[in-house]
């Protein structure tokens, strides 16, 4: 019983942290789905050429492009991942931008 108290307070500053809140430099979801695209592709250059130097180089230059950090990212994606159907529509919706880059490389040119 002499415990007690520690342990509620511990357990509510436990609850506490569990519950995500938008971070303050939330990236928009649109950003956020381009984001995943553009790292998608990259992943895909990392296995095809096995260069994780030049992956990093990339890497910050989209980072850059957007004007973000990689915590900004990550915090991003933390906070997406707390609804996992949300974070599953965006995932679909990056998909369907692949895909579509897919088709337009694939289709003749028309000149």
């Amino acid at each position: 019983m002499r415990y007690l108290p520690l342990y509620l307070i511990l357990t509510v500053l436990l609850l506490a942290s569990c519950s995500e809140s938008k971070p303050d430099d939330l990236i928009e979801k649109e950003d956020f789905i381009n984001l995943l695209v553009e790292f998608e592709l990259l992943r895909t250059f990392q296995r095809t050429e096995g260069d994780s130097l030049r992956t990093a180089e990339i890497t910050n230059a989209v980072l850059d492009r957007y004007g973000i950090t990689f915590d900004q990212f990550e915090r991003s994606k933390e906070f997406y991942l707390i609804d996992s159907e949300e974070y599953r529509q965006l995932y679909r919706e990056a998909i369907e931008q692949l895909n579509m880059e897919i088709g337009r490389l694939r289709s003749p040119d028309p000149d």
